[in-house]
Formats: structure tokens, sequence, C-alpha cells
């Protein structure tokens, strides 16, 4: 008997939306970025802490977060996450015993450095 991922529907209490980045020609032969929602879904989400790199004479602040939601297809590790105004980028996936019913999502949201991959 294979091992079977549950999970209780009430843990998955956080709204989050999954955002990809469509880029379009900005009329000038250059390109410009926006993120656009792909879905809005219930998930949840764990800090996993973080920390202050100091480099060249500043601090970095950057924060881990562990994400899990229903499994969904088409998610990839060029999207990002969007919680409580926080833009979280995606650092791995992951199908949970490859059973299709949930995805686990490591993110990270970035400080002073910024938000672009």
């Amino acid at each position: 008997m294979a091992n079977t991922v549950h999970i209780n529907p009430g843990m998955l209490n956080r709204k989050i939306q999954i955002q990809k980045n469509i880029d379009s020609p900005d009329g000038s032969g250059g390109l410009t970025r926006q993120w656009v929602t792909v879905f809005t879904c219930w998930a949840q989400v764990s800090d996993l802490g973080g920390s202050e790199p100091y480099e060249h004479m500043q601090n970095y602040p950057h924060q881990n977060y562990h994400i899990t939601i229903r499994y969904r297809l088409g998610i990839s590790a060029n999207m990002r996450v969007l919680y409580r105004g926080k833009i979280l980028n995606i650092r791995s996936i992951q199908d949970e015993n490859e059973e299709h019913a949930l995805i686990s999502m490591t993110c990270e949201e970035l400080g002073a450095r910024g938000t672009a991959k």
C-alpha cells in the first residue's frame, strides 16, 4: 500500500496568488516586464526564518517560507507568490510523494537586493 498524502483542509488557511511574468515590447526595442496573476488559492504558509547578510556595506535581508497548496499543473520556479503584500520568489517545487495531491514550495522574500530573479 502506497503512502498517501493527507492534509487537514483547515491548514490551508492563507490566501496567496501565483504570478508569472509576461514580457511585452516597450516600443523602443526593449521589453517591459509585467507580473500577472495566474491563479489565487488557499495555502499553508510557514515562516522558515531568514538572515541579513552584510555585503558591499549594506544589509540584504531575506526571509524563507515553506508553502503548501493543493496540486496544480503548470507551476514553475520562474513564477512568484504574492502573500500579504510580500513578493516571494519560488526557489523549489516538490510534488509531495509524486501523488499529485499537494505541492510544496520553498520561497524567498528578498529585501534591499530587490525581487527580480
